[in-house]
């Protein structure tokens, strides 16, 4: 999100980073105490436009990965559903499940390497708005990575610049 501030930056994508998910953790003895079912915690997750990804149920039917959209945001939200009522009182979400926010299982793994071994890796490719000067989106991106390493960066990962277009339209204009 902070690489998208850069002025001229129309695009930003990460590959291989892990995105962040809500994880529902049902509890077995406490839904059976309150009459809940799996569905009818899947089906107020879906009443409520929360995304469920395909395959979604895990370990048998103990758990539901949730990613968070419009209307829910965080945890807490997820806790505060109404899946069922029990002598008139309404069940919530969190009076069944554990609910823990953090990052989702990732789908796709990227790796850089070098003569001493590979190591894990997130890729992120940014992309100019049309008519923008590349050279100055660039050298914008790269300011402001630098500018986040020991804050949103840690400290201890190293950046690499694996493809720089900006770069690349410097060295022709230069050779006109």
């Amino acid at each position: 999100g902070e690489l998208k501030r850069v002025p001229g930056t129309r695009e930003v994508r990460t590959i291989g980073g892990p995105g962040r998910a809500v994880r529902v953790l049902l509890d077995p003895d406490r839904m059976n105490a309150s009459g809940v079912t799996t569905i009818d915690v899947r089906n107020a997750l879906q009443l409520s436009n929360v995304s469920l990804p395909s395959g979604a149920l895990v370990r048998d039917n103990a758990a539901i990965v949730v990613e968070t959209g419009n209307y829910i945001e965080s945890a807490a939200d997820v806790r505060s559903l109404v899946v069922g009522a029990v002598d008139r009182k309404p069940v919530h979400v969190g009076d069944v499940a554990d609910v823990v926010d953090g990052p989702e299982q990732p789908r796709r793994y990227v790796w850089s390497g070098n003569a001493r071994g590979e190591t894990p890796a997130v890729t992120m490719q940014v992309t100019k708005k049309p008519g923008e000067n590349a050279v100055e989106v660039s050298r914008g991106v790269l300011a402001r990575a630098e500018a986040l390493r020991g804050t949103l960066i840690p400290a201890d990962v190293r950046l690499l610049v694996t493809r720089d277009y900006g770069a690349t339209a410097e060295e022709k204009a230069m050779s006109l």
